[in-house]
């Protein structure tokens, strides 16, 4: 069960990065900003194909290997072991893709034609997306329930505890990313503005529903604990089932509405792309992952690799996050607080 296990994890990163430069935004691969007209170079896609390869083939040893030690040994490491070096390999296919696409930019001068230009959509500022309050209410509903229950029957109020400290983290980045500086892309600044805030809607609505189906997730696993339901496969399976839901959720809008909206098809009358470049290169790290830029007054950036946002180091209040939440890894791991699991 366990090898199985492993190649479910396996199987699940191989696919997870091998798609994920596919469905990025054509103007960004790997993370490096690329002019519109440049998206189909044959030296870009040639970059594209290099990593597919290589991260099939590290798949390929990763499953091999696994099978090997586990028919010659009869031993298989946890999903844990299995998990840190296949992402650690896949992570420097990543950054050895987005050194291979600058190069070909700037060999081939990709920036010749084109002038700086920043972006903005007051509109987004003076009119936002709205915190979309009716989809907290299956969260809330759901934990109502688990507390219900637990006082009904004199059982432990942790698992309420978790799922009010969930809903909160959500809520909180959920705002937190609405308020967010938009991304706009300066070749279609119109165009990229309407799409953004249709991404922006989409993504509020996604993540309050993926906070109900994680608290569903733990109410199955509360009546687990509490003797309410049978220790078996079975409800092991019905309490990731509500994850499940989340993950399809999650591709379903990957595919469909695409980074910072970019998949969602243009109007008719959208303006031609213009020779605009935003020069913010210098400040991403580690394939479009890593933000730092001190004269950016912004908390929180749109990440250039997948749906997500990431701190601007840059910001001294990013770090005063990060020490907050280091400070409160430490105490929970020495047992000085006692975090709800």
């Amino acid at each position: 069960m366990l090898v199985l296990l492993d190649l479910l994890v396996i199987a699940v990163i191989t696919a997870a990065t091998w798609s994920a430069p596919r469905l990025a935004r054509p103007t960004l691969p790997f993370g490096v900003r690329i002019p519109a007209a440049r998206a189909t170079d044959p030296e870009i896609q040639a970059s594209h194909r290099r990593h597919g390869h290589r991260v099939l083939a590290i798949g390929a040893v990763a499953a091999v290997t696994l099978l090997g030690t586990w028919l010659w040994t009869d031993w298989a490491p946890s999903p844990e072991l299995t998990l840190l070096p296949v992402v650690a390999a896949s992570v420097l296919c990543g950054l050895l893709a987005a050194g291979e696409v600058r190069k070909t930019k700037q060999e081939k001068d990709f920036n010749a034609g084109t002038r700086s230009a920043n972006t903005a959509d007051v509109g987004l500022r003076t009119n936002p997306v709205r915190l979309p309050w009716p989809w907290l209410t299956p969260a809330l509903l759901i934990t109502a329930t688990t507390a219900a229950l637990a006082l009904s029957q004199g059982h432990t109020l942790a698992p309420v505890t978790a799922q009010l400290l969930l809903i909160t983290l959500v809520l909180l980045t959920t705002a937190g990313i609405l308020r967010a500086r938009p991304e706009i892309d300066p070749e279609r600044p119109a165009g990229s503005a309407r799409r953004y805030r249709v991404y922006l809607a989409g993504l509020a609505r996604l993540l309050l529903a993926s906070a109900a189906c994680a608290d569903a997730s733990l109410l199955v696993n509360a009546l687990r604990q509490w003797g309410m339901l049978a220790d078996s496969g079975w409800v092991t399976a019905l309490a990731y089932l509500p994850l499940g839901v989340a993950l399809v959720g999650w591709v379903y809008f990957a595919v469909r509405v695409g980074e910072a909206g970019h998949r969602l098809p243009a109007e008719a009358g959208e303006e031609e792309a213009a020779p605009l470049r935003r020069d913010d290169d210098r400040y991403w790290h580690a394939a479009g992952m890593v933000y730092v830029n001190r004269r950016d007054p912004a908390l929180l950036v749109h990440r250039r690799v997948g749906m997500f946002w990431t701190l601007n180091l840059g910001n001294p209040l990013a770090w005063t996050v990060v020490g907050a939440v280091v400070v409160l890894a430490t105490l929970s791991s020495l047992g000085v607080v006692d975090l709800p699991s």
